[in-house]
């Protein structure tokens, strides 16, 4: 699949310096910093309903990810501060994938606690040193089961009886 290469402002509002603010700013804010990554969809999920995206840092901003993805329109399942709610998440995903599964997606998506984001790789250049750093970490469980949970449920396919013929999906 294709890399893409997205940049946008992001600022804090003043008054909650909690939250980010992409595309149109608000008038209140304290600063605003231009940010670059790349991205690319690793795999397509459950239907279409999510997907593994890969994403490059070219700078390192506070939820910096998390602001793009939904700035974009593919907020981080389970991130309920940038787009990505429960309910929004159990909707897409429903309606992308026979009604049968649609329980087992109801389970997987009341048991989210925390935004699906993992980073596998992490790596800058030492401040001081000039150094080229990089860190590894595999998943954590709840990330591996949800990942494992969703591919299972793109690549079944179920059999049903449509009148005297069997149809596929």
């Amino acid at each position: 699949m294709d890399v893409k290469k997205f940049s946008m402002f992001l600022g804090y509002e003043m008054e909650h310096e909690s939250l980010r603010y992409i595309g149109e700013i608000p008038r209140k804010v304290s600063f605003l910093k231009l940010s670059f990554q790349r991205y690319k969809v690793i795999e397509v999920l459950a239907g279409g309903g999510c997907a593994l995206v890969e994403w490059r840092l070219e700078t390192g901003r506070t939820h910096q990810i998390r602001a793009h993805a939904k700035y974009l329109g593919i907020p981080l399942l389970g991130d309920d501060v940038y787009g990505g709610t429960k309910s929004m998440a159990l909707s897409l995903l429903q309606s992308r994938n026979p009604s049968i599964y649609h329980a087992q997606l109801l389970q997987l998506i009341d048991r989210l606690e925390r935004p699906c984001l993992h980073a596998l790789t992490l790596g800058f250049r030492h401040p001081n040193s000039g150094e080229n750093l990089s860190f590894s970490k595999i998943p954590p469980p709840d990330f591996s089961e949800i990942l494992d949970r969703l591919r299972n449920i793109s690549a079944e396919k179920t059999t049903y009886v449509v009148g005297n013929f069997h149809q596929n999906t």
